[in-house]
């Protein structure tokens, strides 16, 4: 007897098995931030997101100028004027898939800089990282997969196409 046919007999259903297959997940985020306004010194001090400006300006340039690439984008991106000094900050981001009515959470990225309890001890810092597949004007672009790191801090956007 074949191990479907078992798997049949006793009621289970066999999976059939073989490499991963990646998927695609919505982003889902909370209505408020969990902090109102960060300013950019603080992101660099407390969350260590260094270079949090510069990719900020390279990624407003690529949005107002969707079909520049390589030189012209870092030109553009360099003379990107960011008129705030601060952003908000959510610290959990969940992930789910399927549709909105029946969305089962899958995954979830959490960020918390380094605090101190009341007794003054120090609680480590967390920092989740996700590979979130760059979505091109016309939807994801499966050819050229381009992946970006994403941190938990500059999360802004309702969705997000995420390979798992």
């Amino acid at each position: 007897m074949s191990r479907q046919e078992l798997g049949q007999q006793r009621g289970a259903s066999v999976q059939p098995t073989g490499p991963p297959q990646p998927t695609t997940w919505s982003l889902k985020m909370a209505q408020h931030p969990s902090i109102k306004a960060v300013s950019f010194d603080d992101l660099h001090r407390l969350y260590g997101a260094i270079q949090f400006q510069d990719v900020l300006g390279a990624f407003i340039a690529r949005v107002n100028y969707p079909g520049i690439s390589g030189n012209a984008l870092t030109a553009r991106a360099i003379n990107t004027l960011i008129p705030f000094r601060s952003v908000p900050v959510f610290h959990k981001v969940k992930f789910v898939s399927g549709d909105a009515e029946s969305a089962e959470i899958v995954d979830a990225m959490h960020v918390r800089p380094e605090q101190k309890d009341k007794h003054g001890r120090v609680i480590p810092p967390r920092f989740d990282t996700a590979h979130v597949l760059a979505q091109s004007q016309g939807g994801v672009d499966r050819t050229n997969r381009e992946f970006q790191s994403c941190y938990g801090l500059n999360m802004t956007q309702n969705s997000a196409q995420v390979t798992g």
